[in-house]
Formats: C-alpha cells, sequence, structure tokens
C-alpha cells in the first residue's frame, strides 16, 4: 500500500501564526492560532493548538509526519541576520545608537541556532520529540508566499507580485512562473516596504499596526485629495520606471518622540499622530486618502511592470499588504488582465501552506487540484455536538429542517442573525460559514451592526455576499472572485436598493457565490432572493471588535449572549432573544 506524504506546514513566534496539513499535494487542514487561543492575532505564539487541530482532522499522529515546512529561511544567512539588515540600514545613515542595537537584539532571534530550537522546543509541546520529529525545511518567505498563490490559482503560466512588510530580506518581489518554474524578475529589499509605508500611515492616523491597515483602508474615501499631503508622500515614497523606492529616514524610529513605526523627521512632515481616542479629524482622513492613493499607484506600476516584462496577463498575488482590497481593485479596473487571483490567506497563514505546498512538491507529491474555489480548511462541528454546547449554555433552542427557508425570513424581517455552519474560514475574511447576515436593502442596518453588535467605527463599510449568477447586475467590470479582497465598483443604478453593502465611494468588497462550492450558504441567499427580489445579503465576520471570529458553537453562543445579534442559527438549530 502506497504510504501517504504529510506536511505540515507552520510559521510560529510572528504575527497570526498558522500550521497546515498537504497530504500527497491536497490541502487537508489550515488554521490559526488565534481561533484557539482566543487572542487576536495571537501574536508571538507558537501555532499549538493549530497544529494538533490539523493533526487530529487528519487522523494522524506525529509519528505520520514526513516533513515539517517553516515559511522563513532562517539558514539563508546563518548566524548574520542581524548584520544583513544593518548593512542595508547604514546605506540610509540610520544609525542612532539605541535603535540599532533594539533592532540587532530582535533580529538575532531569527538567526538560524536561535530560530530553529524555538521550533524544536515549540514541535516539542505538540508531541514530537528527538526520535520522531521528521526533517525540519525552512523555505523562503517570500518564495512561500508565491508558491500559495500560484499553485492556488490554477493558472500555467503567471506574473505574481508578492508584497508585505518584509521576509529574510524581501519587502516585495515580482516573479514570472512558467512551466512551474520561478524566476525573480525584480525584487525590493529592505528597508523598500510598502507594508512598513502603510504601518506607518495606519499608526498615525490613531489605529493598531498589522491590524488597523483595513481601518485606514475604510477611512481614506471620507478624505480628499490634498496637493501639500501628496507632494510630502511622494517624497518618502517616490515612483520609479521599475516600481517604487522608500526613503527610510521618515519610517525609522531615531529618537521615538512619538511612535515606533516613524521618525521625528515624519513628525515634523505630517504633524504629531492621533491618539486612538482622538477625534477623527478632515486631515487625518485626507492624509488616510492620500496614502491609499499612493499604495493604489505603486501596486498598479508594480503591476504593469511585471506583466509587461513577462508578457503574461494572469496576475497573482500574495502578503500582508495584498490584502489591500482597494488597491486590487485599481490593479484589476486599470490593467488590461486576462486573470487575477488575490492568495484569500494572504498573510503568515498563507505563507506557513505555500512553505508545506514547496516541500510537497520536492517530495515528488502531485499539486496539480490545488486550485482555490474555497477557504473552509478550519474545524466543523456535528449537530449532536452543536445541541451539546446549547444544553450546556442552557439556552432555549428550536431544531429546523429546512433552516435555509427559515433565516432567510428572519433576515428579510430586519432581524440580525449569527450564521454558523459547516467548516470554518482561514483568514481574516468570513465567508458565509462564521458570519453575521443583513438585509443589504436597509441602509440603517450599517450603523445597527457597528453599534450594537460589532462595536466599531461607524464609518466602516460591510460587504456583499452575492450569488455568482447575478454579478453583472450588480458590479462594475465584474469577475468571479469567491474572497473578498477585490473591490468593484457598484452599478450606479443599484446603489439605492443595496445602500447597506455600498461604501462612500460607491465601491464594494464583494463575495460571490456558487452553488458548487457552499451549497448551504447559496441555498439561504436564493431563498431571501426569491422572498426580496434581492440575490445579495450583507455579510459581515462573526465577532466583536478586538476579538477573533468565532470558532466553535460555544464561542458563537458567548458572542450572541453578549451582543445585539437577534437570532443564532448554530448547523439546523435556531435560538432567538
Amino acid at each position: 500500500m502506497k504510504k501517504h506524504i504529510n506536511v505540515l506546514g507552520i510559521l510560529g513566534f510572528v504575527r497570526d501564526p498558522a500550521a497546515c496539513l498537504v497530504r500527497d499535494g491536497k490541502i487537508i487542514a489550515v488554521a490559526e492560532e488565534e481561533r484557539f487561543v482566543r487572542i487576536k492575532h495571537a501574536n508571538g505564539l507558537f501555532p499549538k493548538n493549530a497544529i494538533k487541530f490539523c493533526l487530529d482532522y487528519g487522523k494522524i499522529a506525529v509519528k505520520d509526519v514526513d516533513f515539517i515546512a517553516i515559511a522563513w529561511d532562517t539558514k539563508k544567512y546563518p548566524g548574520r541576520m542581524a548584520e544583513i539588515y544593518l548593512e542595508n540600514w547604514y546605506k540610509y545613515k540610520i544609525t542612532d545608537e539605541k535603535t540599532l542595537q533594539w533592532h540587532i537584539k530582535m533580529l538575532r532571534e531569527y538567526d538560524h541556532d536561535k530560530y530553529g530550537q524555538r521550533i524544536v522546543d515549540g514541535l516539542a509541546e505538540c508531541g514530537f520529540n528527538k526520535d520522531d520529529t521528521p526533517p525540519i525545511k525552512f523555505v523562503e518567505h517570500h518564495y512561500s508566499h508565491a508558491v500559495s498563490a500560484y499553485y492556488c490559482s490554477g493558472f500555467k503560466e503567471a506574473s505574481v507580485i508578492t508584497i508585505d512588510g518584509h521576509g529574510e530580506e524581501n519587502c516585495t518581489v515580482l516573479w514570472e512562473v512558467r512551466n512551474k518554474t520561478f524566476k525573480k524578475v525584480k525584487e525590493f529589499n529592505i528597508p523598500h516596504s510598502m507594508g512598513w509605508f502603510y504601518a506607518a500611515f495606519t499608526k498615525f492616523a490613531g489605529f493598531e499596526i498589522y491590524d488597523g491597515e483595513g481601518k485606514l483602508m475604510g477611512l481614506a474615501p471620507y478624505g480628499k485629495p490634498n496637493k501639500k499631503i501628496r507632494e510630502h508622500i511622494n517624497e518618502l515614497c517616490k515612483t520609479t520606471n521599475d516600481g517604487y523606492e522608500i526613503d527610510p529616514s521618515y519610517l525609522f524610529y531615531y529618537k521615538r518622540t512619538y511612535a515606533d513605526e516613524y521618525s521625528d523627521k515624519f513628525v515634523e512632515v505630517f504633524g504629531k499622530g492621533r491618539n486612538k481616542d482622538e477625534f477623527i479629524t478632515d486631515y487625518y482622513k485626507n492624509v488616510a486618502y492620500e496614502a491609499q492613493n499612493k499604495l493604489e499607484e505603486t501596486g498598479l506600476n508594480l503591476a504593469k511592470y511585471i506583466v509587461e516584462k513577462t508578457g503574461i496577463k494572469n496576475l497573482c498575488l500574495a502578503g500582508g499588504v495584498a490584502l489591500n482590497c482597494k488597491m486590487n481593485g485599481h490593479i484589476w479596473k486599470n490593467l488590461e488582465l486576462n486573470n487575477i487571483f488575490i492568495q484569500p490567506m494572504s498573510s503568515d497563514e498563507g505563507a506557513a501552506l505555500g512553505a508545506a505546498i514547496a516541500v510537497s512538491i520536492e517530495a515528488g507529491c502531485d499539486v496539480e487540484n490545488l486550485i482555490m474555489h474555497h477557504v473552509y480548511f478550519g474545524p466543523e462541528y456535528t449537530n449532536e455536538e452543536t445541541k451539546k454546547s446549547l444544553d450546556f449554555a442552557n439556552v432555549k433552542y428550536e431544531y429546523i429542517e429546512e433552516v435555509e427557508k427559515e433565516t432567510s425570513k428572519l433576515i428579510a424581517d430586519g432581524k440580525i442573525i449569527g450564521w454558523f455552519q459547516g467548516r470554518m474560514e482561514v483568514g481574516p475574511r468570513a465567508l458565509g460559514n462564521r458570519s453575521i447576515l443583513v438585509d443589504p436593502r436597509r441602509s440603517e442596518m450599517k450603523d445597527i451592526v457597528n453599534n450594537k453588535v460589532k462595536f466599531r467605527e461607524s464609518w466602516r463599510p460591510f460587504c456583499p455576499s452575492i450569488l455568482d449568477e447575478y454579478k453583472e447586475d450588480y458590479l462594475e467590470n465584474a469577475y468571479y472572485h469567491p474572497f473578498m479582497i477585490l473591490t468593484f465598483f457598484v452599478k450606479e443604478e443599484k446603489r439605492d436598493e443595496i445602500p447597506a453593502v455600498v461604501h462612500v465611494d460607491g465601491t464594494a468588497r464583494p463575495q460571490t457565490i456558487k452553488k458548487d462550492v457552499n451549497p448551504k450558504y447559496w441555498k439561504l441567499i436564493d431563498e431571501f432572493r426569491k422572498l426580496t427580489n434581492v440575490p445579495v445579503l450583507l455579510n459581515t465576520s462573526f465577532n466583536i471588535k478586538g476579538e477573533p471570529i468565532v470558532c466553535s458553537p460555544q464561542d458563537a453562543i458567548n458572542c450572541f449572549l453578549k451582543t445585539g445579534i437577534d437570532v443564532l442559527v448554530l448547523g439546523n438549530y435556531i435560538i432567538k432573544k
């Protein structure tokens, strides 16, 4: 009997630690540690709960794992990681001693001996001991991102952009992929980071870095063009013929007078950063507008360059910056492409998957069927398990056979629904299995959900889930995109029909649903269409501000009881307040 090849992909001790299991070149399970420990982003933790889930779901023990793939190549610069970074910084006269010493200490945590030992220690907590720990493969970070995007796209050849804060030394890489061969066409190394660029403005606007970037993106359309701000931003980030160039003197911390994410020079030019509790003035809105505009301009410039260089009009994107759906939409709208695929797990959970795929290929696995139609790779619960949680919580519930039909009526009646079904989504977007759902026709629902349920800023937009069959009726330049990370302009004649999911600039970040991908969710929306003639629902993640998306039935019940959600639908059980 042929032995399976099990590859466990990991990224730990980072923001958003995660694990995945790839068996014989097929994705079996993926999960983020935050969902289990209930700490958003689980920053700095090792993904031991995510590893346990992957092994349990795959019905294997630690002895059955053939390889462990780490999405960070600490072997690339053995013992010299900090020095490589500093060589780049010295070029730009970043010589403040306190700043440099702090970075040397931080970066030496990634030297191979130290980081490798931390990985081994983390695995030991998961049951891997010295005798049964399989070979550990360290895979270059941006290559991991590129692999995750290319192989999950289904494209035979592709132009690929990987763009994030940084990997080992890469911040952005442009790739050409033909016949499964990856070629680096252009790389932008530290300190030329669009992730750091956007993080600086996220912090300046009063939001938490590597969490509040979506808030900055949502705030941007409320601002207006400002010539002076734009000139300053253009000095910080210069557009070049082949991409961009960052002036790091704006982004490094010198005396740390105001914040770690930007320097005193930044403050001299842009002013004092906003405190998170302060009112958001027009100035901060205008800064957000111009920062977002610069990111979109840079993303388009990079995409044009790589497509022209390769002649390949299938574009893939991955890396944390690729979660900026407005940048992605700007590229799609303004560049003549045949296809576009943005890895829905563009943060480090996607890199863990890419590393596992890369090691699977190296081990001889066939990875031809990795096309990513969905991201439902997390835990799932039976009705029996759900009932136990409901009984334990001592809440009244009713079992409904045709739960989609009953729920659609409740949504049409104006109820706020917590919808919990099937396997949990991976990545930052709820895509119909761990979602809060409401009627998009009711403009007031945007404020109600923000205030009563999410407890977040009133200007934050919500997304539509649209039946794929009707996307052309609602979206300009419509394209099948099931992951909510590509914006489209909503057709003008449809904006008043679904006002709760149209942002102030006339755009929406849709999830398009095919029946064969998520039959239960598709049926729910179709039942709502039969009642209202609108094949759209407002869909937001099932969580509150500052918490991860719910994972278990108990998580969902807890969220339901402490928020303004009217009805909870757990599998076939309906719980009403």
